[in-house]
């Protein structure tokens, strides 16, 4: 289907009624040469996919143990040198062939042994690559704190830092301009090169990072739906649904978020604040030159609302005030007397906002069940201190609310379909899906996928509702 990296033949054989299934293992090396095929030797298994875990994909196997090559030993076919490339086969009935998907690249992480009379199995427990940077499986760093500083580019620190762990297949997106560390990043002793690539990823809200089914890493920004194409309709889902549950999470509905982040300590203080055209005039009588990376204070009473506006200390130079080195900041229209901040950044002002920045979102869709101004009306979340306290500008607040207004409305509103195994099934991709007691198609976005190998497995798909601002579904 459209948007899927899947043959026309895969998909044709998930219709059939009848599924004759194979799995086989590939095992590789840590330099990602084959070594050994194994065919016909599993009995049973599952794969999770979780969109909402770093570990993106786990899996379990059991195999039929015909000879001493399976012992858990070093040289032997399990060990911890190996990886593992699980292959997912359905026979076409047309043609004969068997189309096989690939299920994911793994180390392993518990072999367990059975013998008995009826039994000779070896269970495996299967992580995807993150494991490999967690200290599961390798991840630790020497003893000693890690320091990113300010300024440092975050793309560019991923890739350095998933380098640490001998990964050079990646594709890491440019983090929202100005792309850069906004403040130093300090990690103790015994970190994680997860941990660090954790910190690099919670600078911004709304992004992830995961292995793919090839071992390549990513990092980018989490899908939303918005403008993303529908890549699975009615069409596979008629033939493959077996049953459905809907589930809407009251206690965790929110619609409004606050979040109150950073209190700056500004260094310098206006005594005088005049706004003359498009230029904001501070007078601070001990400040002589701009110090980079130095906060400046200053009040305005009954603020209008200024967009694209400039400012200068004293009769020092006139610079732009920027939310990221490029974006004009837009300082919001407030009554009464409002203490504002902003840093000294070389060649322009940043924009920090309030003294302690503050960001705000609501859920402002008609088409929203969880809309503001419907028969819900507003049920406000106030979140500080903490993590939140990372947020540095108002900016960052409003983005990591409206982050937190998405946990706090469209993952609340759920539906579980119990399906016939489809083993290319995406995450976090949108699909159009009518539910059983409607008559026309909703929105979804896949959050999570469980299924068995076995014949008589199924699999459970676990989505959350999306509600774009048009409604009709294209």
């Amino acid at each position: 289907m459209a948007g899927l990296n899947i043959t026309n033949e895969q998909f044709q054989t998930t219709l059939q009624s009848i599924q004759n299934r194979y799995i086989k293992i590939e095992l590789l090396n840590y330099q990602y040469q084959t070594v050994d095929m194994l065919e016909g030797v599993a009995t049973e298994g599952n794969i999770t996919i979780d969109a909402n875990s770093d570990i993106r994909r786990t899996a379990g196997i059991s195999l039929v143990v015909n000879d001493s090559s399976f012992n858990v030993q070093s040289g032997g076919k399990i060990w911890l040198d190996r990886f593992v490339r699980l292959w997912v086969g359905t026979e076409s009935i047309k043609t004969g062939e068997i189309e096989w998907t690939n299920c994911g690249l793994y180390i392993i992480d518990a072999p367990s042994y059975q013998y008995d009379a009826v039994t000779n199995t070896l269970s495996l427990s299967l992580l995807d690559l993150m494991a490999k940077m967690t200290g599961i499986r390798n991840g630790y760093l020497p003893g000693l704190p890690v320091i990113y500083k300010a300024g440092e580019n975050i793309r560019q620190a991923i890739i350095d830092t998933i380098a640490l762990a001998g990964f050079t297949k990646y594709i890491v997106d440019d983090a929202p301009s100005p792309g850069t560390i906004p403040v130093d990043l300090e990690f103790s002793q015994g970190v994680t090169v997860y941990d660090l690539l954790a910190g690099l990823r919670d600078i911004y809200p709304f992004y992830e990072m995961f292995f793919d089914v090839d071992g390549t890493f990513y990092y980018k920004q989490i899908p939303t739906g918005k403008d993303d194409p529908v890549v699975i309709d009615d069409t596979l889902w008629k033939n493959i649904v077996v049953s459905e549950s809907i589930d809407v999470d009251f206690q965790n509905v929110k619609n409004a978020i606050e979040v109150y982040g950073r209190t700056h300590d500004p260094a310098h203080f206006s005594t005088e604040t005049i706004v003359t055209g498009n230029i904001i005039n501070l007078t601070i009588a001990d400040v002589t030159e701009y110090s980079e990376g130095m906060i400046y204070g200053f009040t305005l009473t009954d603020n209008p609302g200024y967009t694209g506006m400039s400012l200068k200390i004293n009769n020092l130079a006139t610079l732009p005030i920027l939310i990221d080195g490029i974006t004009p900041a837009e300082i919001v229209a407030e009554s009464g007397e409002i203490y504002y901040c902003v840093v000294y950044k070389g060649t322009y002002w940043n924009w920090l906002g309030h003294l302690q920045a503050y960001g705000y979102a609501e859920d402002d869709n008609p088409d929203s069940p969880f809309y503001v101004n419907g028969t819900v009306g507003k049920i406000l979340l106030p979140l500080f201190d903490g993590d939140y306290a990372n947020c540095l500008s108002d900016s960052l607040c409003f983005q990591r609310a409206q982050y937190e207004l998405w946990l706090h409305t469209n993952m609340n509103n759920t539906i579980d379909l119990s399906c016939v195994p489809v083993f290319w099934m995406p995450v976090n991709a949108v699909v159009s899906y009518t539910p059983q007691r409607e008559t026309k198609p909703n929105l979804y976005i896949i959050k999570s996928v469980n299924l068995g190998l076995s014949p008589a497995n199924t699999m459970t798909i676990n989505m959350i509702q999306f509600y774009p601002t048009e409604t009709d579904i294209v």
